[in-house]
């Protein structure tokens, strides 16, 4: 568990959010709900928007003239790219798709008198009403629900420039090969 706390950078999600769920005041907990509410729903629009621009990219970059007619060693290097942007592009919609989620969730919490009581349980692993239970603690499977648009929005970035090296080299490779001739075909 250690290494995708550090990894997910998990330290800086779950602390607030034990720290708001156990505050024994209640005015500061209210104060650290809306905080982090607040903080969250910053966070899914800036993957919004972040990941709309990459799937523009992605899309764009699938018109390439070079796309139309793969031919030869080119024409599997294509074939990989391809299927690295597709892949980048799913995973940007449905980034899209799960920020758009859980921002719409977060609005409808907040439409309740009880919002922030709502907000704080949501969080929660156990009913943190439970008097038997002197903390409450934070549901990890639901820490990773709220991390799930910035994993596909690194994860859409990565294959985006994976797929771009990959070709970029390739087309250096062959145009080294056809100007300088048979002895540079051992680089690759």
């Amino acid at each position: 568990m250690a290494v995708y706390k550090h990894v997910w950078n998990w330290k800086a999600m779950a602390d607030p959010i034990a720290h708001l769920l156990n505050e024994p005041e209640d005015d500061e907990r209210d104060r650290l709900t809306l905080k982090w509410r607040h903080e969250i729903q910053s966070q899914l629009n800036v993957i919004l928007v972040i990941s709309a621009l990459i799937a523009s990219v992605v899309a764009s970059s699938l018109t390439w003239p070079d796309f139309a007619l793969p031919t030869g060693s080119l024409g599997t290097v294509l074939t990989i790219v391809k299927a690295l942007w597709f892949s980048a592009l799913l995973f940007s919609i449905v980034a899209i798709a799960s920020a758009a989620q859980l921002a719409m969730g977060l609005s409808r919490i907040a439409a309740y008198s009880t919002d922030l009581k709502y907000t704080r349980r949501m969080l929660a692993s156990l009913d943190p009403r439970d008097p038997a239970r002197s903390t409450t603690e934070l549901s990890y499977s639901k820490l990773w629900m709220w991390q799930i648009p910035a994993v596909l929005l690194n994860w859409s970035t990565c294959l985006y420039v994976l797929g771009l090296t990959i070709l970029v080299y390739e087309e250096a490779r062959s145009l080294l090969v056809q100007h300088v001739g048979g002895g540079a075909a051992a680089i690759s």
